[in-house]
């Protein structure tokens, strides 16, 4: 076998000498500095997008902190005009109350009017039927009397 001819040996550990040092100077001098270019731009780059995302995570955190402000004065806005809106409302209710008891002050002081002369008619009527009653009565006590006399 060939491989194993000692005259041949020399020279196979020669070229693997060489050919393993010009591959380690490949990989050394070639390879390893394009790899390490790649790796710095790779770091450059995530630097600068975790140097965005945390400029976006202020901003969001600073939108978040505005947005709760701004939802806590419209929360206070509504509740006062909810409070303005109330009193309002009160003071109508309390107009309307007002109005409609003075309209039922008026019609019941209407209606005591209209009872009042209606008693007064019916008192009247009355007096007028007992008088016409009483002259019937005399008139037929004085026409069964003088009857009874003859």
């Amino acid at each position: 076998m060939p491989q194993f001819d000692y005259s041949t040996f020399s020279s196979q550990i020669f070229w693997l000498f060489v050919s393993g040092f010009a591959l380690v100077c490949f990989v050394r001098f070639v390879l390893l500095p394009r790899i390490e270019i790649i790796f710095k731009h790779r770091k450059n780059f995530l630097d600068k997008e975790k140097e965005a995302i945390r400029a976006l995570e202020k901003q969001l955190s600073d939108i978040k902190v505005k947005r709760q402000e701004e939802i806590q004065i419209a929360e206070e806005k509504a509740h006062n005009f909810l409070l303005t809106v109330k009193k309002d409302l009160e003071v109508e209710k309390k107009q309307y109350v007002d109005s409609l008891d003075e309209k039922m002050n008026d019609k019941v002081a209407s209606f005591e009017r209209l009872l009042t002369k209606k008693t007064i008619a019916a008192k009247a009527e009355y007096a007028q039927n007992v008088e016409n009653y009483l002259s019937i009565i005399q008139q037929e006590i004085t026409s069964n009397g003088s009857a009874h006399v003859k």
